[in-house]
């Protein structure tokens, strides 16, 4: 059906053409050139020329993809938005990254900063899983003490506390991963945000050094 369609779209294209006395020049199978006015089914399955009526190329229409080209043309191209979405959005990322810094010193600055907030989170959050480690230790050592040594059953007070202060512990020790998680994201951000800064002033210094050659950063550098 696709390559029908293609055969009719080629033949209107045409019709124009031969209005005006042009011809179409095919080979067939056994690569017999032939010349006419009508054009088979098998000279627009191989593909065929649109000629005047001096022999010289008016246009060449190449055989109809198949439907495997057909995906191979689409890949490409769907290959072909993403990477310039890709490149628009890290010419974006330039952009705000040199307006918002002026130097690598001051990227060093704003990662310290924000590192240093974690960091002082991260201890306090230490500071009170000890703390609730020793709280814990002492329930459990008087529930073993009074109750499971004595074969007696623990008080529903004192197992309640028990379990609580387990849950109090498991949530601080989940804060601490996932302060710990994020101190690696802004680590691996901000190193990314001074590398790509050093790209873009390197560049630019380039430029300066070398006005009178008319130098010109390849795309490829900064991307």
């Amino acid at each position: 059906m696709r390559r029908l369609a293609s055969a009719l779209l080629a033949c209107l294209i045409c019709l124009p053409l031969l209005a005006g006395g042009n011809l179409f020049r095919w080979r067939d199978a056994d690569g017999k050139l032939h010349i006419g006015d009508n054009l088979p089914a098998e000279a627009i399955q191989r593909g065929y020329d649109i000629i005047d009526d001096r022999g010289h190329v008016l246009r060449h229409i190449d055989p109809p993809l198949t439907p495997e080209e057909l995906e191979r043309r689409r890949e490409a191209r769907r290959k072909a938005e993403l990477e310039r979405q890709r490149r628009a959005a890290q010419a974006e990322r330039d952009r705000a990254l040199l307006l918002t810094y002026g130097s690598v010193e001051e990227i060093e600055r704003a990662r310290d900063e924000r590192l240093n907030l974690l960091k002082s989170q991260i201890r306090v959050d230490e500071d009170r899983l000890a703390q609730l480690q020793k709280e814990l230790e002492k329930l459990q050592k008087n529930a073993r003490k009074n109750f499971t040594h004595k074969k007696r059953d623990i008080p529903p007070m004192l197992a309640d506390r028990i379990a609580r202060k387990q849950q109090e512990i498991a949530a601080a020790r989940k804060r601490i991963k996932r302060y710990r998680q994020m101190l690696a994201r802004i680590e691996n951000r901000f190193g990314k945000d001074i590398q790509r800064f050093r790209e873009l002033e390197s560049a630019r210094t380039r430029i300066r050094e070398h006005p009178e050659g008319n130098l010109r950063v390849r795309e490829e550098e900064l991307r």
